[in-house]
């Protein structure tokens, strides 16, 4: 299992620098975040099907010399459906909601080269499914996105953003019965998974005391001895403290970067582009303290392809920054 984390972290840390390093240039940065918005619209779309009829439609796919390797079934939470997409679990499927939705956002309000229609629905279709995931870390993800996104908005797009908050919120209570009181009762009483992840904390500070510096290995600690719904937990159980740190810095130095490479730009959408990066690894690094996402390939992919687009803006910024600009044309 070591060496299969080993390869794991390998093709991690190679998305993370196709991303930063294969993207040199505004329009393929722009391109690849509108890409990864109209995918991210149909991704969330399948989910609010989903959510809609109670039908995976992905357990009917048959590919041939393939087999089903997991459970592809949809589950419940208080009689409404947790749409998971093509995701493995809910929990995936928000993390990936979520790390998109700043970048649509974005795209949105300061892309203003596409027609309205095609700007603001992957932002309905993504929202709208964030909040219907019947997930407490989607929901509160895509709070803090709207409220670190809203001061880099124009006062009209504010009062719009306040509007139709309301109106959705207005709409989805009238269509959907019971749906607003699920969300309250969710972070009002306690339920078999928070009982899970809080009677995990003593299993966790075990395995890290028989190894607290480097850890047992990174993948290690599988399901089977116990599910730790936390990936910084997880992290340090199998990476130690010297590993933890390292993702910490990794975290961290992706939320700074694009956010202070953002005052290079006085042209949109790049410079509102920054601010949707720092916002979206922000999201990133909530939902990694709600479930072991390093465990499925879509959660832990658009992280470090996330991470990567941080590192890209900035090399971005630093080439097109007025400053740069001066000293090449004084060069002999």
């Amino acid at each position: 299992m070591a060496d299969l984390g080993l390869i794991r972290i390998a093709a991690l840390v190679g998305i993370l620098l196709v991303g930063s390093d294969g993207i040199v240039t505004v329009d393929r940065l722009l391109l690849l975040a509108r890409r990864l918005s109209l995918l991210a619209a149909v991704y969330a779309s399948l989910g609010l099907l989903q959510f809609a009829t109670g039908v995976s439609f992905i357990d009917t796919l048959q590919i041939p010399g393939l087999t089903v390797s997991s459970d592809l079934g949809i589950g419940i939470r208080s009689g409404f459906t947790r749409p998971a997409s093509t995701a493995v679990h809910p929990l995936e499927y928000s993390l990936v909601l979520t790390m998109i939705l700043p970048i649509s956002l974005a795209l949105a309000v300061h892309d203003r080269r596409q027609a309205a229609l095609s700007r603001w629905l992957p932002v309905v279709l993504i929202s709208t499914a964030a909040i219907l995931s019947v997930t407490r870390s989607a929901l509160l993800a895509t709070a803090v996105v709207f409220l670190v996104l809203l001061p880099s908005w124009p006062i009209n797009v504010r009062k719009l953003m306040a509007v139709a908050g309301l109106a959705g919120g207005l709409l989805m209570y009238l269509a959907i019965p019971g749906m607003a009181g699920t969300i309250v009762s969710m972070f009002i009483d306690s339920d078999a998974s928070v009982t899970s992840r809080t009677d995990s904390y003593d299993t966790a500070v075990s395995f890290i005391s028989i190894s607290p510096i480097f850890g047992r290995g990174f993948g290690t600690f599988l399901p089977s001895y116990r599910i730790i719904d936390n990936q910084y937990l997880l992290s340090t159980i199998e990476i130690g403290f010297i590993g933890l740190a390292a993702l910490l810095g990794l975290v961290f130095t992706s939320m700074v970067l694009p956010l202070k490479s953002s005052r290079s730009w006085n042209s949109q959408p790049m410079r509102g582009l920054g601010a949707a990066l720092f916002a979206s690894m922000l999201a990133g690094s909530l939902i990694l303290a709600f479930f072991d996402a390093f465990a499925f390939t879509q959660a832990s992919g658009t992280l470090f392809m996330i991470a990567g687009l941080c590192g890209s803006y900035c090399n971005i910024s630093g080439i097109n920054s007025p400053k740069v600009e001066s000293m090449s044309r004084n060069d002999p």
